[in-house]
């Protein structure tokens, strides 16, 4: 893009917290779905360590709402501000939501899995007998 056409079409650079990657392919994931799928999109960078990304876009063609639209469809959450909060009130309030669904999978899994393994050992620890 020239220096022109960047002056004449406002490009906007934002910094936005995503929720739920785990490993490099969803960065690349998060990446190829906001550059090429989304019109209006310049650039992406995803830092999965920061766990964020950095969207070069033209907000006369895309939104923010879009952007979060597509991240969605790929699988994960990416952190808009609402009106007069903070980024970081929204990325901690998505964190903690997350943290509390891990948390809920885990109390199932052992709730389901502590009564298999005794049923499956007893045998092994004579609880049943010789």
């Amino acid at each position: 893009m020239s220096a022109e056409s960047a002056k004449k079409n406002k490009i906007n650079v934002v910094n936005l917290p995503v929720i739920g990657m785990t490993c490099a392919n969803c960065a690349a994931t998060i990446e190829r779905t906001l550059t090429k799928r989304v019109s209006g999109v310049i650039s992406t960078s995803v830092n999965l360590a920061a766990e964020t990304a950095t969207v070069e876009y033209d907000p006369s063609i895309v939104t923010l709402e879009t952007l979060a639209e597509a991240v969605d469809r790929a699988g994960y959450t990416l952190v808009l501000p609402r009106d007069g909060d903070s980024i970081g009130d929204e990325e901690q309030i998505a964190r903690e939501t997350e943290l509390r669904r891990e948390r809920l999978a885990l109390v199932i899994g052992v709730l389901f899995t502590v009564p298999l393994f005794v049923l499956s050992m007893a045998r092994d620890f004579s609880f049943l007998g010789p």
